[in-house]
């Protein structure tokens, strides 16, 4: 997985599993407001905010889905299975804590809602035709209900 480095600004490589991510038990709730915070650097560019289209928490798992027509984000959280990511839009890029590029980290997670950190190093995406092997992303997220 990836982590931050002393400054706090970019992941670096770092050894280990990340065993689930470093996802804990999601609560079981409904979540319908919310926000993404979306930068990628590298080969690509952008910095985006995305509105909550909606999620669930369910048996310790969450699905949240922010975005509209022209970009979509999902993000699947879950304790032992894979957590991902996939961003669809001008550019397309994904990842998970099991490509060893990725952490996941939670910062709230209680009755009022959710909110974490998505980091990633190289995970590649897709500008038109274009293939990027160097693309940096940096998903702050929030869902309430």
């Amino acid at each position: 997985p990836a982590t931050p480095d002393s400054g706090g600004d970019t992941p670096t490589p770092a050894a280990g599993s990340g065993g689930g991510g470093g996802i804990v038990p999601i609560i079981g709730t409904t979540f319908t407001t919310g926000s993404a915070k979306v930068r990628l650097s590298g080969d690509v560019s952008l910095d985006k905010e995305l509105q909550m289209s909606g999620g669930t928490g369910i048996g310790g798992a969450a699905s949240l889905v922010y975005g509209g027509e022209e970009w979509a984000l999902m993000i699947g959280l879950a304790v032992d299975e894979e957590s991902g990511f996939a961003l669809t839009g001008p550019i397309t890029t994904g990842g998970s804590h099991n490509d060893g590029l990725c952490t996941f980290e939670i910062t709230r997670n209680d009755a009022n809602g959710l909110a974490g950190r998505i980091r990633c190093l190289n995970t590649g995406g897709i500008q038109g035709a274009t293939v990027h092997d160097d693309v940096d992303v940096d998903i702050e997220f929030t869902a309430g209900n």
